[in-house]
């Protein structure tokens, strides 16, 4: 046998390194384990496994009773194994934690009294993604120090990473809004008066100018009422939440999308719709007109209003953070009020 292959004896639940040797030996090149009395060196099943698969330990059982060990401690062993050996084999640093967090990540190269990096929690691609379950996984690393990432393994076993962060996203545009009705219709609101439309959609990007008119949506319609602007239908004024009411009928989500909408007002951003890029809306931190002119089209956020108790597949997950990032965006899931959970994709 090769001096480099250590010798572990499987003990049900994890592997045993006896020899002080190889214990120190696995220990020191990739910190692998817990040393235990007298110099021993405890392994996790998936850190014996991966450490078996590179031909560094030899252990007196067959692959297959691990893994049925494996399957026996967490049912979801298969998905933890492959994303551990993708994420070795990147170069980081893990140690087996738990709870939501399957791994601990160390600073590359770090000594042992280091404190560790990151919490990394290794799911399937057919698992269901839970708002809220997301963003107590970020509270807790934010209150131990530690960022938060997922690893979701696919149905091939190919690993894709995500960094997950609350974020407190805020601009400077904040338009007065001038004087002035706003005709309600059934599905939208328009602006008759050219000054009036003109000042809404230069100095606050409200709506769609056709001509001298401004064309709105009943969310922004909505918002203007709460403003102070006059809404108009039948040639009698109602008043906001009317305009509320009318948008439920077409669209369920409207009330939580007219939240959403008023708070990111409040912090200075501009929401338009996200249709093009299959969200809800795309949101910029500062007027368009400000931006440089090769920049002046391009919103900072996709933002989808989701409540609380939101869940989606994976699938829907990725398909979002992987089409904001293809047009430049940062991928946000917003649940009001101040919930804001960033998705960002990438290689660690």
């Amino acid at each position: 046998m090769s001096r480099d292959v250590s010798r572990g004896a499987f003990l049900g639940d994890h592997v045993l390194v006896l020899e002080h040797g190889d214990a120190s030996r696995l220990r020191s090149r990739g910190r692998y384990g817990i040393t235990v009395t007298q110099g021993a060196l405890r392994l996790d099943l998936v850190e014996a496994l991966h450490l078996m698969d590179e031909g560094r330990l030899r252990v007196d059982a067959r692959r297959e009773d691990i893994f049925s060990a494996g399957y026996r401690l967490h049912p979801d062993f298969g998905v933890r194994h492959i994303a551990y050996a993708d994420l070795r084999g990147r170069g980081l640093v893990l140690a087996p934690a738990g709870g939501d967090r399957t791994f601990l990540s160390y600073p590359r190269g770090s000594d042992f009294g280091e404190d560790p990096e990151a919490a990394i929690r290794a799911v399937s691609e057919r698992d269901i993604f839970s708002f809220r379950r997301t963003l107590d996984l970020v509270d807790a690393c934010t209150s131990d120090c530690l960022a938060a990432m997922i690893s979701v393994v696919d149905d091939e076993g190919d690993v894709t990473h995500y960094r997950v962060t609350r974020v407190d996203p805020c601009g400077d545009a904040r338009p007065e809004i001038p004087d002035g009705a706003v005709t309600v219709l059934r599905d939208r609101g328009i602006v008759d008066d050219s000054e009036v439309a003109e000042r809404l959609h230069e100095d606050g990007f409200f709506g769609h100018r056709m001509g001298p008119r401004t064309v709105l949506s009943l969310v922004e319609t909505a918002y203007l009422g709460e403003s102070g602007m006059a809404l108009v239908s039948g040639g009698r004024r109602i008043a906001p939440a009317a305009v509320v009411r009318l948008a439920l009928r077409t669209d369920p989500a409207a009330g939580l999308k007219i939240q959403a909408y008023r708070e990111l007002r409040g912090r200075g951003l501009i929401p338009k719709t996200g249709f093009k890029f299959g969200g809800h809306f795309r949101v910029y931190d500062v007027m368009p007109a400000r931006k440089r002119e090769s920049d002046r089209t391009h919103a900072r956020y996709l933002v989808q209003i989701v409540p609380l108790h939101f869940t989606a597949p994976w699938e829907e997950i990725s398909r979002a953070v992987r089409l904001a990032q293809g047009v430049r965006k940062e991928m946000i899931y917003m649940s009001p009020p101040g919930r804001y959970l960033r998705l960002e994709r990438i290689r660690p």
